[in-house]
Parts: C-alpha cells; structure tokens; sequence
C-alpha cells in the first residue's frame, strides 16, 4: 500500500467506452435511491422520476417483499 507505481493493467475494451460510465451512474443511481428515495434520485441523474422508478423498480419490489415477509412473520407470532 502506499506505492505510487502504476498498473500494469489494459483497460482498452470497447465495452469501457460506453459501458463502464453507464455503469458507474447506475450503481450511484441505485445508491442515491436506496438512501434518499425517487424524488432526490432522478433530480440527481437529471431524468424524471417516472424513469428512475423504472430503472430501479428492483428496490421497490425487493423492499415491498420484505414488509409481506415481516407481516407474515408477525402473524405466525400472534397465531
């Protein structure tokens, strides 16, 4: 740690011509989502909050399985 020498490591692939940015602003998409919600998200990635919801319906549905879960859970402890 701590060295100043560079990789050797060869980054010339066409898929990081395009790829490798879009990439980066979907995981800070999917970060800015998970953190702050829709609203702050699309300000952020300069689209409307109808196409970042689409974009990441995956949160939703993954949160939205997660309180059936809890609420499933909860009714076997009352029963």
């Amino acid at each position: 740690m701590g060295s100043t020498e560079e990789a050797d490591i060869d980054i010339a692939h066409p898929k990081h011509d395009y790829l490798a940015p879009h990439g980066g602003r979907r995981g800070m998409g999917e970060v800015l989502v998970r953190a702050f919600g829709y609203t702050v998200a699309s300000r952020y990635l300069d689209n409307s909050e109808e196409m970042v919801r689409e974009r990441y319906s995956h949160i939703e549905a993954g949160e939205l399985g997660d309180v059936a879960t809890e609420a499933l859970e909860e009714i076997d402890d009352v029963a």
